[in-house]
């Protein structure tokens, strides 16, 4: 496996699939990567063969919040098996296990509107009728492990962080800074349904997409999907900085309050080229290579599976980037955090912010390394399939040799919205009108010193 990156910090070795078809150990259709974990000690590998078990989190079920479809699904992990031998990649699902609230009980993807109730001091959304009344209702995206087995779980509707026990219960809830907390008029509104209107707070699915520990599982890093409701001013291409809350999770207690607040400036791109407008990507998963410095993957949600708005547009943009902490400001405790404070009034950032800036290391939508495996960006291509349109998870292996610390893989994993054309879910069937299978991308590569 010996792989020359002279030219590139990069290079994709593998793709693994596990099909659309694909149940899960409740019988359900499996769904997709919004989370991916290396499972703690599980990491085998030398002379490049490699094996472990990847925790997979799926997200609220099969959906489509525009026409108000939602599907009473428990949240749950998945264990899928990898061994990676001569650039090739085999995945296997292993099984499946429910996440419970703090009082043992299933959880729901059903959207709980206007409605919440209280378990463990903190805010929890949850249908007050109808199916999944009572409880907690959750869209799960962020994912980390700690090595001593507590799981984090960060939730879209809430923006809360669920620190779950090693069998699965939650045993704690980070609950965000007041100015994430979404607001519809003069109420709170957890809802991402159609129409929505948020006044402040986080936006209707963009909550905290990327989770990561530390390596030395100090610090835990939430990243939100796009701008709050206040900082949208001004034109769409202003609409590009976000927001990266850092907690300390080394003491007995869970935190109350983040020890950092950073606005991270996320990349643009050509959104039409016919009028050249510019649009900002959406961040959907963080890893930390340290306590100051990160990496973002950022995208268009264009490909395969993309939404009806985008599906007849040219894949744009897929990238994880570098981003470094040092000299970006510390917003935490103040007037950004305490109240819904716009960072960028108008459109421009606020002075007296300096924000994390990111640079390009690896380019998804890099045609020759798709190529190799089969896929492109570009549609109909004889051979080739196109790209998936929603790339939402990152691992980062172990050092792969002791003697070249920075080489490792790099695992991507889909978010295939749990489209296949024979779907199961716990209130019944669905056509998704697609077969879109669960995939990993695989690269050896090299972080910069």
């Amino acid at each position: 496996m010996a792989i020359s990156m002279s030219d590139k910090a990069y290079r994709l070795i593998a793709v693994g699939r596990i099909p659309a078809s694909t149940r899960d150990s409740m019988g359900d259709s499996l769904g997709s990567l919004s989370g991916l974990a290396l499972a703690p000690g599980s990491w085998r590998g030398a002379g490049g063969s490699y094996s472990g078990t990847l925790i997979s989190l799926p997200d609220r079920g099969f959906n489509i919040p525009e026409k108000g479809r939602f599907s009473d699904y428990a949240s749950r992990l998945h264990r899928i098996r990898f061994d990676l031998r001569d650039d090739k990649v085999e995945l296997v699902l292993t099984n499946s296990s429910y996440l419970r609230d703090a009082n043992g009980a299933l959880m729901t993807g059903i959207d709980p509107q206007n409605h919440f109730v209280e378990q463990l001091g903190a805010r929890v959304p949850s249908p007050k009728k109808g199916l999944g009344a009572g409880r907690l209702s959750m869209d799960c995206e962020g994912l980390a492990i700690a090595s001593d087995g507590r799981i984090f779980v960060s939730d879209e509707f809430s923006c809360n962080i669920l620190c779950c026990s090693p069998q699965g219960e939650v045993i704690g809830i980070i609950a965000p800074p007041d100015a994430f907390t979404p607001y519809v008029k003069s109420e709170i509104c957890y809802s991402s349904r159609d129409g929505v209107r948020v006044k402040r707070g986080r936006m209707p699915n963009d909550g905290f997409e990327g989770l990561s520990l530390s390596p030395d599982g100090r610090l835990l890093f939430a990243l939100l999907q796009s701008p709050l409701a206040q900082d949208r001013e001004g034109p769409q291409k202003s609409w590009r900085y976000t927001r990266l809350l850092v907690y300390d999770i080394s003491g007995k207690e869970l935190p109350r309050s983040p020890i950092a607040h950073y606005v991270v400036e996320l990349p643009l791109y050509v959104d039409d080229h016919a009028a050249e407008t510019l649009k900002a990507a959406e961040a959907n998963e963080i890893v930390a290579l340290g306590h100051d410095r990160i990496l973002i993957l950022a995208r268009d949600g264009r490909g395969f599976g993309a939404k009806e708005s985008n599906r007849d547009k040219q894949i744009a943009f897929k990238q994880v980037m570098l981003g470094s902490l040092k000299g970006a400001t510390n917003l935490a405790k103040s007037k950004f955090e305490r109240k819904p404070k716009s960072v960028a009034p108008d459109g421009d950032l606020d002075g007296s912010i300096e924000p994390i800036r990111l640079s390009p290391f690896l380019d998804i939508a890099d045609e020759a390394e798709l190529n190799r495996v089969r896929l492109s960006t570009k549609a109909n291509r004889r051979g080739l399939q196109l790209l998936s349109a929603k790339w939402e998870s990152l691992v980062l292996s172990p050092t792969l040799d002791a003697s070249r610390p920075n080489e490792r893989l790099l695992f991507v994993g889909n978010d295939n919205d749990f489209r296949t054309r024979n779907g199961v879910m716990p209130d019944g069937r669905y056509d998704g009108e697609i077969d879109h299978d669960s995939m990993i991308l695989i690269y050896r590569i090299t972080l910069p010193r």
